[in-house]
């Protein structure tokens, strides 16, 4: 069906952060290891929301395992059941990412990783691999690459990761704690090193 903005009542000083990343993606990977931890503190501490928008770009990456498509079901199905356990998910797939060229992981292996996050829902499980969401995924794929405001005017295409803090978007190579700071009008967590974008 149609997709529906998500809209957010927010503000007087409280950051809104919007992430558009594919699990597949080993710049979304560095960008979550370098920054994760101190965006999920301003988040905790009420200073800062988070929207996540998964989304699978690198399937011609993976091996004719359209993997990229199937890490962002799971994304969805976590999403959809166990919402307060999605940012467990993304830490885990992130942290065995399997390296490009490769088939990717097995439906059994996603399942696991999904268990080792405290995940143990059969109907995740079922979700995961009657890869029920695998119509979302592509419709929402495609809305997502072909929308103007998201496409990086330095290279004239999407990529991820793709991050905006208050309708702001980063570069994709400053320190991004420091822009969150700047863009939100507030101080922030100190900054960490700067990943290199790698797509």
């Amino acid at each position: 069906g149609a997709l529906t903005p998500t809209t957010s009542s927010v503000g007087n000083g409280v950051a809104k952060i919007v992430m558009y990343e594919d699990w597949a993606c080993p710049a979304c990977k560095s960008f979550e290891a370098t920054y994760a931890s101190a965006i999920a503190a301003l988040v905790s501490s009420g200073r800062a929301t988070l929207e996540i928008h998964p989304i699978a770009i690198l399937d011609n990456n993976y091996a004719g395992s359209r993997y990229s498509s199937r890490t962002a079901n799971v994304a969805a199905c976590v999403a959809n059941y166990l919402p307060a356990k999605f940012l467990a998910a993304q830490n885990a797939f992130y942290q065995n990412q399997p390296a490009e060229g490769t088939p990717g992981l097995t439906d059994a292996a996603m399942i696991s990783l999904l268990k080792g996050a405290g995940i143990v829902d059969p109907t995740v499980s079922a979700c995961v691999t009657k890869e029920s969401f695998s119509g979302w995924v592509a419709r929402v794929t495609k809305v997502t690459v072909s929308t103007p405001a998201l496409v990086n005017p330095t290279s004239g295409t999407f990529s991820t990761p793709t991050v905006f803090v208050d309708n702001k978007r980063w570069d994709n190579s400053s320190n991004f704690t420091t822009f969150l700071s700047q863009s939100a009008g507030r101080s922030s967590p100190s900054p960490a090193p700067t990943p290199t974008p790698t797509r």
